[in-house]
């Protein structure tokens, strides 16, 4: 485990780093990475599959259960695999996910979470007389729903992001409040503000360097530089101690 600090320094600051680039953001570096009290953050995950939470979150009480099986047939989990987590003995998770039951009481599952119009009631579904979201029942297009809290139209920015810009007043540094473990997703990108971004299966790091000893000793110089802590003066220059 890495901690903040250290996350920071090398896998946002190195990474969103190209040569000369981000010499101009040095002092982010060193502000965000020095302790300020406690931090709080709000993660997010966003699971781009499908998810069977008919069998995520099952009733384990007697009648609950033998409902469950009945509808869910061939696909129904057996009883004694399920994990108790309500602490009321009344539902209880997929096997999987044993690794949440040390934490029960700690975390909360929100139930029937959608981007509909409008409360919508079944047999106005069925009347057809319910504004209901773009393509309902498109994998694909219910996806950005989510990222985006738009039920209709094309969304150029998502919920989270559009959070950021009304933060962004109370953010006294410059660095992103948001910062994207997946890129540079609809989710994170706001009006005004935009990620801090981190793409999966790419090592953080200095990038554009040959293999000969002159490009070498030019990216361990940056390097150098990188680590340095760094003070931004009133007229925008950075003094390195």
């Amino acid at each position: 485990m890495h901690s903040r600090r250290n996350f920071i320094r090398t896998a946002l600051g190195l990474s969103t780093m190209t040569a000369t680039a981000g010499l101009s953001r040095l002092s982010l570096l060193n502000a965000m990475t020095q302790p300020t009290g406690p931090y709080r953050a709000l993660v997010c995950i966003f699971l781009y599959g499908g998810n069977d939470s008919n069998n995520l979150v099952i009733p384990i009480d007697t009648a609950g259960y033998n409902n469950y099986k009945q509808v869910r047939a061939g696909l129904a989990l057996d009883a004694s695999t399920l994990i108790p987590f309500d602490g009321n003995g009344q539902f209880g998770l997929h096997p999987r996910f044993v690794d949440l039951q040390p934490i029960m009481g700690e975390v909360a599952l929100v139930a029937n979470v959608g981007t509909l119009v409008q409360p919508t009631q079944r047999a106005a579904y069925l009347a057809n007389t319910a504004a209901l979201p773009n393509n309902l029942f498109s994998h694909a297009d219910q996806q950005n729903q989510m990222q985006a809290s738009v039920p209709s139209g094309l969304a150029t920015t998502g919920w989270a992001g559009r959070l950021a810009d009304q933060m962004a007043s109370s953010n006294t540094g410059s660095y992103p409040l948001l910062v994207s473990m997946a890129g540079n997703a609809l989710f994170g990108v706001g009006e005004t503000t935009h990620p801090g971004a981190v793409t999966p299966g790419v090592t953080p790091g200095l990038r554009g360097f040959g293999a000969d000893n002159a490009s070498a000793a030019r990216m361990t110089a940056l390097q150098s530089l990188v680590g340095q802590d760094s003070v931004a003066t009133d007229s925008g220059a950075i003094l390195l101690k």
